[in-house]
């Protein structure tokens, strides 16, 4: 029966090393901001925010602060904010595969897919809230919202297409060791089988003495 402190400990240890040993700490909390960041596509909300939530926070808010306060009530709330964050620790990981692992994410191939997607969802909700792109292009709220989202929406984009190109390529690896791996196999088949029928027919020939 293993020792439950035992168990305990190797979990620790394994949990250590595929969070810290191929990896700086740095690059760690790097990748998780990155992923915060990106959990702000899910939780933003494009719509303006209503004059009477920014005064009921602060009645002499203008200008800038204004503004401030218009980006921090375009978020979701308190409720939410454990599942974003839980959100963003799952994909800490494979953000810091991507972007810290490999050292190719920026290639063009994955980034303007990646940018186009994130250009597509921004005008997409725009245009699915209000049929045009005034939340988009509207004041300077919505504007600074806009790019916050793009981000959020351009980095998890860069991190699928990554991973879908890599599984795709290792998948073709795959497939040409497959069929390497068959035609060898059928050619030592074909070769067993000649040789096989070589045999059968010299013992033909001095069995009935064709010759």
């Amino acid at each position: 029966m293993k020792d439950p402190d035992l168990s305990a400990t190797a979990a620790r240890d394994a949990a250590r090393i595929v969070w810290f040993k191929r990896y700086p700490a740095k690059q760690t909390l790097v990748a998780f901001l990155l992923a915060l960041l990106a959990t702000t596509a899910f939780s933003i909300d494009p719509a303006p925010v209503s004059s009477n939530a920014v005064l009921a926070i602060d009645p002499k808010a203008t200008g800038t602060l204004y503004v401030c306060y218009e980006v921090l009530l375009s978020f979701a709330g308190h409720t939410d904010a454990v599942m974003l964050l839980a959100l963003a620790c799952l994909l800490t990981l494979p953000f810091r595969y991507v972007f810290f692992g490999r050292g190719d994410a920026w290639r063009p191939s994955v980034v303007l897919p990646s940018l186009f997607f994130a250009v597509c969802m921004v005008f997409g909700r725009s245009y699915d809230l209000t049929d045009s792109a005034e939340i988009v292009l509207g004041d300077k709220a919505r504007v600074i919202c806009a790019w916050i989202g793009g981000a959020g929406w351009m980095l998890l984009a860069i991190v699928a297409f990554y991973l879908a190109f890599e599984f795709e390529d290792k998948c073709a690896l795959l497939t040409d060791v497959c069929r390497a791996n068959l035609a060898l196999f059928f050619d030592s088949v074909q070769a067993f089988c000649i040789e096989l029928d070589t045999v059968i027919i010299k013992r033909l020939v001095f069995q009935h003495g064709f010759f």
